[in-house]
């Protein structure tokens, strides 16, 4: 739960939930109309042609707990004390 954004100012449930786009990112401005790659909503995302494909780093799907994104950031060295 976002409180405050300037300065930010989040609430953490232990076993939340992380979610994450279907499609990669791009800043290329050609792909703003690709809700898939813009947008975290799962209503969106189960539609999603690519949504049980494996994507690189993320796997099937478009969802983890939070426990699974602190574990994956821990492995590649990342301070997650320090972001949470």
């Amino acid at each position: 739960l976002a409180t405050s954004f300037f300065p930010l100012r989040c609430y953490l449930y232990h076993d939340g939930l992380v979610r994450f786009a279907t499609d990669k990112y791009s800043n290329d401005t050609s792909s703003l109309s690709n809700l898939f790659s813009h947008l975290t909503n799962s209503s969106i995302n189960k539609h999603s042609p690519s949504l049980n494909e494996h994507k690189e780093t993320v796997g099937a799907g478009c969802k983890w707990s939070l426990q699974q994104l602190r574990r994956y950031l821990r492995e590649r060295g990342v301070d997650e004390d320090f972001i949470f």
